[in-house]
């Protein structure tokens, strides 16, 4: 007898929300790196536009690090609703095997 995951929804569920809430963490690090690296630069660039006035055409910290923050608020709300509809699931189990 073979017992499929689509047998067992809230097992489903459950491995679904862990899953999403993985590729959420790992898509967060590496945009971080990348974010830091493209960060990075634009700190001498900023400094020489605020203390000698030239530099200013290059792209500065601040739009770069405001959009990261966006997407910060994205992955860390993804990465809630993972943890949520985890726990949802996992009462739905608890429950549904203590009857």
């Amino acid at each position: 007898m073979v017992v499929t995951l689509a047998a067992r929804p809230r097992t489903a569920l459950l491995f679904a929300s862990v899953l999403s809430a993985l590729v959420v963490a790992v898509v967060a690090v590496l945009d971080h790196r990348h974010t830091r690296a493209l960060l990075e630069p634009t700190f001498e660039s900023a400094w020489y536009c605020a203390n000698r006035g030239t530099r200013c055409d290059e792209p500065q910290p601040g739009p770069i690090h405001e959009r990261w923050e966006i997407r910060e608020y994205t992955y860390k709300a993804a990465f809630g609703l993972s943890a949520l509809t985890f726990a949802g699931a996992m009462v739905g189990v608890v429950r549904s095997r203590s009857r």
